[in-house]
C-alpha cells in the first residue's frame, strides 16, 4: 500500500521493477485486472535538483569561473612575454 498510495490492484498477477536513469529512482509496474505504474525513490531523490534550485547562481558561478580562467590566461601570457624580453 506504500507504493500504491492505499489503492488496491485487483487480481494482481505480477509486479515488474526496473531501474530508472536516475540512480535513486525505480519504476514499478503492477498488473492483473488493474494496471498500476509509478516511480519510487526509496532513499529519496538525492540525485535530482530541488524546485527552488538557483539556476541564476549556477550561471553566475560558471561565468565567474570562465572570467577567472581568461584573466589568469592573459596574466600568464603577459608574464611569459616579459620573461622573453629579459
Amino acid at each position: 500500500s506504500y507504493i500504491t498510495h492505499s489503492l488496491k490492484v485487483e487480481g494482481l498477477r505480477g509486479i515488474v521493477t526496473v531501474p530508472a536513469k536516475l540512480e535513486s529512482t525505480s519504476l514499478v509496474f503492477a498488473y492483473g485486472v488493474d494496471l498500476f505504474f509509478t516511480q519510487i525513490a526509496p532513499s529519496r531523490t538525492y540525485d535530482s535538483l530541488t524546485e527552488d534550485f538557483s539556476y541564476a547562481l549556477l550561471l553566475l558561478t560558471i561565468v565567474a569561473l570562465v572570467a577567472a580562467i581568461f584573466v589568469t590566461w592573459v596574466l600568464s601570457e603577459r608574464k611569459d612575454l616579459q620573461e622573453k624580453w629579459k
